[in-house]
């Protein structure tokens, strides 16, 4: 390699460390910008009201739903649901459901679930269908 080259990188060397010197001088610390705001936010030069939480008006909803909560009789309603047969199905041996759950009446949610029943003897040791769409 020549001289032109070696001279050349020394320069480019030299003018990359002048660059991050400058660079870093310019902008200062971050702690120094962080004492900044702590020190004009204790003396009350910075309004902080837009910093906080309104925490009130978002979960009004949410308190008003879990202190209204309803328990309505059950009675009949596993039968009601109850699916006979299903269109093209096969006779089945297991039993299966399928209705609404209210989610929120208000707004007229709900869910609609299907339920399939183990009904063999190790019931408890089967795994069960649940279908919720919503």
């Amino acid at each position: 390699m020549g001289k032109t080259m070696d001279g050349s990188l020394l320069f480019l060397r030299s003018l990359l460390v002048l660059a991050s010197l400058l660079v870093g001088t310019s902008q200062g610390r971050q702690t120094d910008a962080l004492n900044r705001l702590r020190m004009a936010r204790g003396e009350g030069k910075i309004d902080t009201r837009s910093w906080r939480v309104d925490t009130d008006s978002k979960f009004d909803k949410f308190e008003k739903v879990f202190s209204e909560k309803k328990v309505y009789s059950q009675e009949g309603l596993k039968e009601k649901d109850k699916i006979k047969r299903l269109p093209g199905q096969p006779d089945v041996d297991f039993e299966q459901y399928a209705g609404y759950v209210t989610v929120d009446e208000e707004a007229g949610r709900a869910f609609f679930y299907y339920f399939v029943e183990a009904v063999s003897f190790k019931s408890h040791s089967n795994p069960l269908l649940l279908w919720l769409n919503g």
